[in-house]
């Protein structure tokens, strides 16, 4: 899910840094050579930091702003870290989303950063298809 936000962002010429989802799957012990399975599966990250930020350049003000966007699969919740870092992002006006990939699309047509003519019809949030 991540890997399509950040790849949407860099199409539309966004500058992009990821955090988080980059975990080793293991290594090889040094003393036998045998492949020694990960089981910390922690993000090493800030509590609360999302996993894209990206800066924007707006197509029409050409004015630069952050985006910060917590990565969520359907119904997932955000703790009490992420809900005062989105707090203060947008006391910072900078843009937050949470969710996925449709969700990112659906803030930057609302903030005027995409138009409906670059996002395929099936990713076009409910409002915007009729």
């Amino acid at each position: 899910m991540q890997h399509h936000s950040a790849s949407f962002l860099r199409s539309i010429r966004g500058i992009v840094h990821e955090y988080g989802h980059h975990r080793s799957k293991g290594r090889k012990c040094p003393n036998c050579g045998e492949f020694v399975q990960n089981t910390d599966f922690s993000t090493r990250q800030t509590p609360g930091a999302p996993d894209i930020h990206a800066f924007l350049r707006h197509p029409t003000l050409g004015t630069w702003r952050g985006l910060w966007q917590e990565c969520k699969a359907e119904g997932g919740t955000l703790s009490p870290e992420q809900r005062d870092f989105r707090e203060y992002a947008r006391l910072a006006n900078e843009l937050h989303v949470v969710g996925g990939l449709d969700d990112l699309i659906a803030c930057l047509l609302e903030e005027g950063y995409i138009h409906r003519g670059q996002v395929a019809h099936y990713r076009l949030p409910k409002a915007a298809t009729s």
